[in-house]
Formats: structure tokens, sequence, C-alpha cells
């Protein structure tokens, strides 16, 4: 907090104050790792649909999928998270994480896609089938 109040003011932090803001970003670097862990462990485990592709988003803490429908910006979301994780580290530069974007990048292409006025549809079934034909603009983001 002194760090950038001082910066706030115009003035220089002190070599202290820089390895203090260190520490802290290194400590918050290594909890923001652990947590994404432990979401792709869960989405690994939970969400992936291997029967259809694409993701289950409805899933409840414990793992329960309580509702099928996909929703196109969750879909759109997870994609982007796993194929960004590819293409930008090297911990996550794997064949799993890139078949895991493949899976939701597939799904969105075929299904949530609508080619004829370059549309997303907002839901979508398990297998594929729209259930609300409005747009999305947020899932629209993504292609």
């Amino acid at each position: 907090k002194q760090w950038y109040q001082r910066r706030v003011r115009g003035g220089e932090q002190t070599q202290k104050e820089k390895e203090e803001l260190l520490k802290v970003l290194e400590e918050l670097a290594g909890r923001l790792e652990h947590e994404l862990r432990a979401v792709l462990i869960f989405w690994d485990n939970h969400s992936q649909d291997e029967e259809h592709s694409g993701f289950l988003t409805c899933v409840d803490f414990d793992g329960t999928i309580y509702d099928t429908t996909k929703y196109s910006a969750l879909q759109a979301q997870q994609t982007y998270i796993y194929a960004k994780l590819y293409n930008c580290t090297d911990v996550y530069h794997t064949e799993e994480t890139l078949a895991s974007a493949k899976l939701g990048g597939e799904f969105l292409l075929r299904h949530a896609y609508r080619p004829a006025d370059s549309r997303c549809n907002h839901s979508l079934t398990r297998e594929g089938k729209p259930l609300s034909l409005r747009p999305d603009m947020v899932t629209e983001v993504y292609f």
C-alpha cells in the first residue's frame, strides 16, 4: 500500500519496498497458479462432454451435472482458456490442453455459430440443437 501511495504521489520506491512488492507478487502468482490448476482438474474431470463434444457448464461444486443446457458464452470462455493456455504457456502446451480446446471449438463451430447471419445462438441442447435463437453477443466476441 505504501509503495502504491508513493507511486501515485510520483515518488520512487525504495529497494526494500521493491523487494516487499516482489514477494507479494510471487505469493499471489503461486496462489493463482494453484487455483488455475484446481479449476482445470475440475473441468477435466466433470465438464468435458466426450459424447457430444463441448463442455457441460452447469456443474455443481461436487461435480454433479444439474443441467445439460450448453450456453454458448460459457462454451466460448472455457474453449478460450484452454486455447490461450496451450498457445501462451510452456506448462500447458500439451496434447491434453489442445484436445480440450478443440473439443469446445469444434462444438461451437458446428452448433453455436450460424454462418447464414454470422451470429451465435445463446443456448443449445447437450447434442447441439438450438434452444434460444436470440443472438449472443458475448459468444460472438470470441469469433
